[in-house]
């Protein structure tokens, strides 16, 4: 073999080492690239399934929300009900007292039990609002 065949030989090594080379680190960039790009992928799924799960939430509150008001609304009128029923049995309790003292005692009965519904009434008005209140604090703002 003649020193020329012999550098021939070297440089054509040289450049199939260069060559394998490049290709390993093309295959490298390439395969880091491609697990970025998943990864990118996957996140962007999560975002936005996190996203759709905030709007779902917030809907939900919103719902549980507006179910309360009118829980509220519907207490307050029975509570005006209540309170108009114990004005009707009050002044019927005083024609009474005129007339009949063994009716006042059951007038009495009544007049106390409505009392007692009205305040049971009226604290479940209040327990509802102030979840509503609640709720509203911790909906998320719109933006």
């Amino acid at each position: 073999e003649t020193p020329k065949e012999k550098l021939s030989r070297k440089e054509r090594r040289k450049r199939e080492d260069a060559a394998k080379k490049a290709a390993a680190a093309a295959l490298a960039k390439r395969t880091t690239r491609e697990a970025r790009e998943a990864r990118e992928r996957r996140y962007r799924r999560e975002i936005d399934d996190a996203r759709r799960s905030l709007v779902e939430q917030k809907e939900m509150w919103l719902g549980l929300v507006k179910d309360s008001e009118q829980q509220c609304r519907d207490l307050e009128l029975e509570v005006a009900e209540v309170r108009r029923e114990e004005a009707a049995l009050s002044a019927q309790l005083e024609d009474v007292r005129r007339n009949d003292d063994g009716a006042v005692e059951v007038l009495t009965g009544e007049l106390v039990a409505m009392k007692l519904r009205a305040a049971e009434l009226s604290n479940e008005c209040d327990m509802l609002d102030h979840h509503a209140t609640l709720v509203r604090r911790q909906a998320p703002q719109p933006r």
